[in-house]
């Protein structure tokens, strides 16, 4: 995703307060290294913090209802279930690996798919006659249909993929940005010692790529 240089938002635009999303500021660049281990490691170390409860947050369902605000709704607080399980599950690579998978499977190519199976199964009707060539012409277009569906599968994913972690960068760069408020700096500055050795281990440069900032 490239966001056109005039519709990018600078990290001082007064209209975003004081926490401007980093999807709005730059451009999405293509990443290396292993996001999967990374969201395994991470998902682990914020369950810990928050378990725990580490930062000395006060009120657990006020800071999830502030998270998801604060990440405009990509974290989906549910009131009824305690955070800690919603941040380690949010952050898991399985969790990713679901949301990736089920856009890949609302993407056009499958679309395409779907809709020449039905007209197939429409003509298929005992007692319309004539329909023979229309039948051979739309079977055709269904193998070619299929053909390329499973041929662009994995590039699909990869992009839905690589969407999906900027998306929980994102939620991390909010979630680190409401425990700076929060009263145990100490441990805000452990969790950032962490992150950062945890992308050092998984080969990511979380910051000019997914403009993922680890200093307030």
């Amino acid at each position: 995703m490239n966001i056109p240089e005039k519709n990018k938002a600078s990290s001082d635009d007064k209209r975003w307060g004081d926490h401007v999303p980093g999807s709005l500021r730059h451009s999405i660049a293509t990443a290396k290294g292993d996001s999967n281990k990374f969201l395994e490691l991470l998902s682990t170390r914020l369950g810990h913090f928050f378990t725990f409860n580490e930062g000395m947050i006060e009120n657990m369902p006020l800071f999830g209802a502030k998270l998801l605000s604060e990440s405009l709704d990509k974290f989906g607080y549910k009131a009824e279930f305690p955070l800690p399980g919603q941040i380690t599950a949010f952050f898991s690579p399985a969790h990713a690996a679901e949301h990736a998978s089920a856009l890949t499977k609302n993407d056009k190519e499958v679309k395409v798919v779907s809709e020449l199976e039905s007209r197939i199964s429409r003509l298929s009707i005992p007692g319309l006659a004539g329909i023979t060539d229309k039948m051979e012409n739309l079977r055709s277009e269904l193998r070619q249909a299929k053909t390329q569906e499973t041929a662009s599968m994995p590039i699909r994913y990869a992009i839905h993929w690589h969407t999906v972690f900027q998306d929980r960068m994102e939620v991390l760069q909010s979630l680190l940005f409401l425990l700076h408020k929060a009263p145990d700096n100490a441990a805000l500055e452990s969790l950032r010692r962490d992150i950062r050795r945890f992308a050092a281990e998984c080969g990511l440069s979380l910051e000019p790529v997914y403009n993922l900032s680890l200093d307030m």
